[in-house]
């Protein structure tokens, strides 16, 4: 068969094979090598991604015929996916997009694209991609979340306002040692303790620990996960109050892990304004559940205080 007319054919056969349809490609384009005498035809990309030949290869054009004693050969082009929401968005046409610098907030359900995703610091709330856990081809919004530019915490609900404070980043400690404020601290045995000290809490005002970690069953890799953890709060009479606060993962397909689609967990503790110390600080730790296998990652931010006013 005419390869000009294979190509085209399998792509059509494939995407009706896959019970989808996607928008139409670009048209395929002829191009040439002349250092080896070769010819392939060439997709230039669609509405998500852009392809260019490799070096040392011109585009001929699509009316252009081969030039005689070329051999026809495939080669696969230079591409770049498209950053933007729409090709970053679960179930686009076209190719992948350039996603990487997606972020989302599974509370609030938004997606937002930022600079430099990996190094950038998220408000509470927001998530980058996961290292290991998930392709970037498969790191997408998902449909019923909607895209912003600002990436906030959500200031009132019909409670009143929401006042939310993160622990100095100075006060973050793993094991009584500063640690690595702005990324992911593994705690992987029920030896290891993390630490955030709040201060300017007010009296008698109810106050909600808010966390944000990421639980999985193995060290930098396997599945996201639930688990539970052990959180000690400073009291006003200078003691610890120990309490077991289940870390979920709204991914969660089956009873003990998520199949692979993300580590971020979340967890809830009330702390009673009564307990709160005369000069507003509170130190808080989290240990592994005892008997727990499962790992969990913390930063200076997976931890906050809220309360309303």
């Amino acid at each position: 068969m005419n390869l000009a007319l294979f190509v085209p054919l399998l792509t059509l056969f494939l995407h009706a094979l896959a019970g989808i349809v996607l928008a139409a490609p670009l048209p395929l384009e002829r191009i040439a090598n002349d250092a080896t005498m070769e010819c392939a035809l060439f997709l230039p990309g669609d509405e998500c991604m852009d392809c260019t030949p490799p070096s040392g290869w011109r585009v001929l054009g699509r009316d252009v015929s081969y030039p005689a004693n070329y051999s026809i050969v495939s080669i696969d082009g230079i591409c770049r996916g498209f950053e933007n929401s729409r090709c970053c968005t679960e179930g686009h046409t076209g190719a992948s997009g350039e996603c990487s610098n997606l972020v989302r907030n599974d509370l609030s359900k938004e997606c937002a694209l930022v600079e430099d995703a990996i190094n950038y610091t998220l408000p509470v709330g927001w998530i980058r991609k996961p290292a290991s856990s998930i392709s970037l081809s498969k790191w997408l919004c998902p449909l019923a979340y909607n895209w912003t530019s600002q990436l906030t915490v959500p200031v009132s609900n019909p409670a009143g306002k929401i006042f939310v404070i993160a622990a100095r980043e100075s006060e973050f400690l793993i094991d009584n040692t500063p640690a690595s404020p702005n990324q992911w601290n593994w705690i992987t045995n029920t030896n290891t303790e993390a630490s955030w000290t709040f201060y300017n809490l007010p009296m008698n005002t109810d106050i909600h620990l808010y966390l944000t970690p990421l639980v999985t069953n193995k060290l930098n890799g396997g599945s996201g996960y639930s688990t539970d953890a052990d959180i000690s709060y400073e009291t006003r009479s200078g003691s610890f109050q120990i309490r077991t606060v289940p870390l979920f993962n709204p991914q969660m397909q089956y009873a003990t892990d998520s199949q692979g689609w993300g580590y971020q967990a979340y967890g809830l503790l009330e702390i009673p304004g009564n307990q709160i110390r005369s000069d507003g600080r509170m130190a808080v730790k989290l240990n592994i559940r005892q008997w727990r296998t499962e790992h969990v990652a913390v930063s200076n931010n997976c931890c906050v205080a809220e309360w309303h006013y």
